[in-house]
């Protein structure tokens, strides 16, 4: 089995106005985001988040990584989206990926991760959304002068007799 890994595209976009469109041509803009982070190189520098025991085949974190967050921001909620990403091979090849990782490579994946390793990937998400916004322009983050946060929750409707422990908003 080969090695599978993440590279930066090939392609030169030019955001024009068009007739034509991609459902997942924003994974673009994510992307070379990530990229000027330096997201996938602190992935595959962090030995953490690589829990392979053949470091020469299968998919490098960064891979994995890279495909649920494209699956994330393209409105994906399971292993099952993140997988079906796979299939898009127009949209492996513009993230510069030669191939997407199925659903049960992803859960695996995810199954391997220690308590360690969760911590190394909390601090990257730390260090991401710091960056981001120390690199934003201030009025697009700030409201009347102040950051302004909002958090979303999924509201769960449970019916019968018992409410499975869940609270009633």
């Amino acid at each position: 089995m080969a090695i599978f890994s993440k590279r930066k595209n090939q392609f030169k976009i030019e955001l024009t106005n068009s007739d034509q469109a991609t459902a997942h041509g924003g994974q673009i803009l994510i992307d070379n985001l990530c990229h000027e982070f330096g997201l996938y190189k602190k992935i595959a520098q962090n030995p953490l988040l690589d829990p392979r025991t053949r470091k020469t085949i299968g998919f490098k974190p960064e891979t994995i990584i890279a495909q649920f967050i494209h699956n994330f921001t393209s409105g994906g909620t399971s292993l099952c989206d993140a997988g079906r990403l796979s299939q898009d091979t127009v949209l492996m090849g513009l993230l510069g990926m030669e191939k997407g990782a199925d659903e049960s490579t992803l859960g695996e994946w995810l199954r391997a991760q220690t308590k360690e390793s969760i911590i190394a990937l909390h601090e990257l998400n730390r260090d991401l959304v710091r960056w981001a916004l120390n690199n934003a322009a201030p009025g697009r983050i700030l409201h009347a002068g102040q950051l302004e946060v909002f958090f979303d929750d999924t509201e769960i409707e449970v019916f019968g007799k018992k409410f499975e422990g869940a609270r009633i908003n």
